[in-house]
């Protein structure tokens, strides 16, 4: 999945922690543990921020709900899921947090544990790629051209093994493609400024609109053949995965070119 999600995991029963990091990195899952509530608001006070906190309740001098509480002051949507041996503490936590956390009671179910780690980590790999997107690509945010993002959403599309990420992938590309072909389109944007600055490029500009169209009729059909999106994904499922990717690598491409051969004429006029 190119740079897999971030998860910090505090809990100060120090057996514990080291297992279920464990698992979570043969998940594919990059793992830092902290093994008490102090040492969690350390390391959240360093950036890059984690994609999901994974917190024990019940520890000393800094609780978990102290831990999420500053979480969420410093990035107020990440996800926090809350685990405990104290069910009769659960109410009260998530009072306090909102969005409210997901919350696991020891001994953990491992299989439900890891499913809904996976679908809120994936949501929160979306929001940084497009933080990331818009802080490291002057082209995204002058020209609306955010291949960061759709970069990191083709690798995560690629190494999907499931009908139901797929699907949630899918919607979230579709979603994406709409507003990106929208805003290249609009005055001002993407087209106009290669046709103004590179005019030898203007039969590249009809290709590139002829293709949104098509592109986005072909995600359609992707999702249409996921559906509905329950078990591993099947062979047809990666193929057709595998040909969309392509298709907009190619486009990407094409489009990173001429926008390239635009701002180094604009440069020397």
């Amino acid at each position: 999945m190119g740079v897999p999600p971030t998860l910090l995991l505090v809990d100060d029963e120090t057996r514990s922690a080291r297992l279920l990091a464990k698992m979570l990195r043969e998940d594919g899952y990059a793992v830092e543990i902290a093994f008490d509530g102090a040492a969690a608001i350390g390391r959240l006070a360093r950036r890059p921020l984690p994609d999901v906190l994974i917190t024990d309740l019940r520890m000393p001098h800094v609780d978990g709900v102290a831990v999420a509480s500053y979480a969420r002051s410093l990035a107020p949507t990440i996800p926090v899921v809350f685990i405990t041996g104290y069910p009769q503490l659960v109410s009260s936590a998530k009072a306090k947090l909102d969005p409210a956390p997901i919350v696991h009671t020891k001994p953990i179910d491992y299989g439900r544990f890891s499913e809904q780690v996976g679908q809120i980590s994936r949501a929160a790999m979306v929001d940084r790629a497009k933080r990331e997107a818009a802080e490291q690509s002057p082209g995204a945010q002058d020209y609306d051209i955010d291949h960061v993002f759709l970069r990191k959403m083709l690798g995560w599309l690629t190494h999907a093994d499931d009908a139901a990420a797929l699907a949630a992938l899918l919607a979230d590309l579709s979603e994406y493609l709409v507003r990106h072909f929208a805003r290249e389109e609009a005055e001002g944007g993407f087209f106009e400024y290669v046709l103004t600055h590179a005019p030898q490029h203007a039969d590249h500009i009809e290709a590139l609109r002829a293709e949104h169209v098509e592109l986005l009729a072909q995600a359609a059909d992707v999702r249409a053949i996921i559906d509905p999106p329950t078990g591993p994904a099947s062979v047809t499922m990666r193929e057709r995965v595998a040909a969309l990717v392509f298709s907009l690598k190619q486009h990407e491409r094409l489009e990173t070119r001429l926008l390239q051969d635009a701002f180094e004429a604009d440069l020397e006029a």
